[in-house]
């Protein structure tokens, strides 16, 4: 079943224009429960040692980002960051302070920048989420793992372009799922 917000608008968007191609609203429910999403697109990829991950890839700004995390109820740990494009991360970074997860990885170039704002601002929050810096992606996932709780979730979802380091985000998606199992 597909997890978020987003999710449920563009399921409802979807059945508006089935309808008006006369499919009956039970074929479209069964197709609908069925459906597991596309690749990289919030996809749930597999538990180990109790963890669950998920690999939203396609996530290159701060609102999947942020969905991401809303969406995924046990979500503990994110890994954020990618090629610097100069994004404003203001928002993702006020978020960040006071949500739910327990740990944030920063990686890369936008990573550092993100890592830098947040570090700024963690003294007025403490309940923040604890923080670290990774360079690339494997060294993040090591830490990813290394913290994770029995019952929560390591989600990638960097909030930045993958074309720095990978050939696009679908080979960014792969190596991470790679990384773990």
């Amino acid at each position: 079943m597909l997890k978020g917000e987003h999710n449920k608008l563009n399921a409802a968007f979807a059945f508006c224009v089935v309808k008006q191609f006369a499919v009956d609203t039970e074929g479209f429910l069964n197709a609908f429960k069925s459906f597991e999403g596309l690749p990289h697109r919030l996809q749930f990829i597999g538990s180990k040692d109790g963890v669950d991950y998920y690999d939203d890839s396609i996530s290159t700004t701060v609102k999947s980002a942020i969905s991401a995390i809303e969406s995924i109820e046990n979500a503990g740990t994110i890994l954020l960051g990618g090629m610097e494009r100069n994004l404003e991360y203001d928002e993702l970074i006020d978020y960040l302070l006071c949500c739910k997860l327990r740990r944030i990885v920063f990686m890369y170039s936008s990573g550092k920048r993100m890592y830098e704002m947040y570090r700024e601002k963690i003294e007025e929050y403490p309940t923040a989420p604890e923080f670290c810096f990774e360079e690339n992606l494997e060294e993040a996932v090591k830490n990813a793992m290394a913290y994770a709780k029995e019952g929560s979730a390591v989600i990638l979802s960097p909030a930045a372009a993958s074309y720095d380091h990978f050939k696009n985000f679908e080979e960014r998606g792969d190596i991470y799922k790679n990384l773990i199992f």
